[in-house]
């Protein structure tokens, strides 16, 4: 995490302060919806940083799975068949 223009850096700043806080209000989503596997916090006291985040077992109809967080997001879902 770190200046995008390093070569070293695999995640930079969100792009603004709006979805700065569309991404925190996401993760508030995923730990009230599913389990919070890592990160979902911010990364740092200055900046646009957030820790890459991992939710699973976070429901097919939370708002977390359903629309594009456009941040370091991903969730995790789990099946028993291909069915489901």
């Amino acid at each position: 995490i770190g200046d995008p223009s390093d070569k070293e850096t695999q995640v930079g700043p969100l792009a603004d302060k709006a979805q700065f806080a569309r991404v925190m209000e996401y993760f508030e989503i995923g730990k009230k919806d599913g389990k919070l596997i890592t990160g979902g916090i911010q990364r740092g006291k200055n900046g646009l940083f957030v820790e890459p985040t991992i939710f699973m077992n976070t429901p097919n109809g939370s708002r977390i799975v359903q629309e594009e967080v456009f941040g370091p997001v991903v969730t995790v879902q789990t099946f028993k068949t291909e069915e489901e």
